[in-house]
């Protein structure tokens, strides 16, 4: 009967304790404070007394956390302090802010705590965390410019939003600023940051288009992709910054959030880098070496690793022989491959591919320039076609016509190979001219040449004597006159006798068509006549 009644009491101060506790709450119940370090950053949060007829009294001392949780491993800290919400009476509420004042030196990163609120039997509890943030914003969070919504796309490898595998994609999506001020800001950008805390580096980082806010105005941008390095450590702290600002006025606006993500080992995963092609420029049948650095990024050891070089367009494929590769071990090998003599010239893009016990694949690319000479084929050289001119006359040699198939540069050469000498003005075009001044026959050669391989093709010149003047006559030879009276043999005289000569033919054709020779009377002989 005691013990029951003992019973009996102390269920019922258990429910009045609980009942007192349902009487305070803490909204939100997490509350951030961000920013960077050697700044003093305040946020506020509300409490409520949900009893319908009981005070409450709250001083500063009523916050209790354990501050240690936001001291880094050198000793340097924020310190965390809180207003007094003083008196709260039943069914009201008190606004309360916290502020953190952030030494120059605090590890960038996460901090944070557990906070409880009480007085009595009255409590209840929040989270608080602080972020401190690499300079990422120049002079901080400043101006009018400020996220409304966004979010990581669900991580389809571990199907969280905050879980990365070395190499996985992080999509930031669903993004969504405005501009909360009086005037309008012109090129807004929106840039998404990957950021190890631990090692003080920017990993990655990817920016939006530029867009127009009027004041008042939001807009959504377009997602954004990161990708975690393959060599990430899972024993760092990582997180995503999302960041708008004012492209050439970030000191005056510029906006700022972040989101902290795990990075874990895959139990088997590698590394490759293509470090150096020797030489970078070969010739068809050159030796090739592909140097290449592989590293075990997974959290098992590995027996089979080994490496391919390939690229189908260039027909070659080597590798190395299989090795053991640690976790976290990397090492370096040399694959030397001949290039095959039939290859044409230009880049190539090299593939260098690890094999291991995993399956994701990993490579890496490199460029090689090969530079082959291929079959030349000969230039076909024309020299033109045979040409009859008159003597002093400007003639044209023209073996524009030549051709390469090879499309090489040509380079041409004119020379006499019979006839009386003649100057070629241009010997090295592929037009030229020479003025001949005797009649005679001209042959010339036409050497065409690509540099490697000359053709030749031969064209004749036939040149006849030029008109010939006397006084105020002239005559042009023609047919066999021009055989028989030569310019340069031609003197007055014989001109002179070969005119008389043809007067006096035409005189006594004339005299037979028109003066006809008239025939005699016959005279008839009579037959003498014999006596019988």
């Amino acid at each position: 009967m005691k013990k029951t009644l003992i019973t009996g009491i102390l269920i019922s101060l258990l429910t009045v304790l609980v009942v007192f506790a349902a009487n305070l709450n803490v909204s939100p119940d997490e509350v951030v404070i961000q920013g960077q370090q050697g700044v003093t950053l305040s946020s506020s949060f509300t409490i409520s007394n949900t009893d319908a007829t009981n005070p409450v009294t709250l001083s500063a001392s009523s916050f209790s956390f354990d501050a240690t949780e936001f001291v880094d491993g050198d000793g340097d800290s924020a310190i965390i302090s809180f207003t007094s919400p003083g008196t709260i009476a039943a069914g009201g509420t008190a606004q309360v802010n916290v502020t953190a004042v952030i030494s120059d030196d605090l590890d960038k990163g996460s901090y944070s705590a557990n906070v409880l609120v009480q007085n009595g039997a009255f409590s209840d509890t929040f989270a608080l965390e602080l972020i401190v943030n690499p300079d990422i914003c120049e002079d901080g969070i400043v101006g009018d410019l400020r996220f409304t919504d966004w979010e990581l796309k669900e991580n389809p490898e571990t199907d969280e939003k905050d879980e990365y595998y070395p190499g996985d994609r992080i999509v930031v999506q669903d993004i969504n600023v405005e501009n909360i001020g009086d005037d309008e800001i012109t090129d807004v950008v929106v840039e998404a940051i990957l950021y190890d805390l631990s090692e003080g580096d920017e990993l990655e980082s990817v920016k939006s288009d530029t867009l127009n806010l009027d004041d008042g105005d939001d807009k959504d941008v377009e997602d954004l992709e990161l990708e975690v390095p393959l060599d990430a450590d899972e024993e760092n702290d990582f997180a995503v910054f999302v960041k708008v600002y004012e492209d050439g006025e970030e000191d005056n606006n510029c906006g700022l959030n972040s989101m902290s993500i795990d990075v874990k080992k895959r139990s088997r995963d590698m590394k490759i880098d293509l470090t150096s092609i020797n030489p970078t420029t070969a010739k068809c049948g050159d030796l090739v070496s592909f140097n290449v650095n592989v590293k075990n990024t997974g959290s098992k050891d590995d027996s089979s690793v080994y490496v391919k070089i390939q690229d189908p367009a260039l027909k070659i494929t080597g590798q190395t022989a299989v090795f053991n590769l640690d976790s976290d071990d990397d090492l370096t090998r040399t694959v030397s491959i001949k290039l095959p003599e039939d290859l044409q010239s230009g880049l190539y893009s090299i593939e260098a591919v690890v094999m291991y016990a995993g399956t994701t694949p990993r490579s890496d690319f490199g460029n090689l320039t090969v530079t082959c000479e291929s079959d030349n084929k000969a230039p076909v050289a024309n020299a033109g076609i045979t040409q009859t001119v008159d003597a002093n006359n400007v003639v044209t040699l023209n073996g524009a016509s030549s051709s390469d198939a090879d499309g090489d540069q040509l380079t041409y050469l004119w020379t006499q190979t019979s006839g009386l000498a003649v100057q070629i003005t241009s010997p090295t075009s592929s037009v030229t001219t020479f003025t001949p001044t005797s009649p005679d026959t001209y042959s010339f050669k036409l050497d065409v040449s690509d540099g490697k391989l000359t053709s030749s093709a031969i064209t004749s010149v036939i040149v006849r004597s030029s008109s010939v003047t006397t006084g105020t006559t002239t005559y042009q030879p023609s047919g066999i006159l021009d055989v028989l009276f030569k310019k340069d043999s031609l003197q007055k005289g014989a001109w002179a006798m070969a005119m008389l000569v043809l007067l006096l033919i035409a005189l006594y054709l004339g005299k037979l068509i028109f003066f006809p020779v008239k025939k005699k009377p016959q005279v008839v002989i009579p037959k003498p006549e014999f006596p019988e």
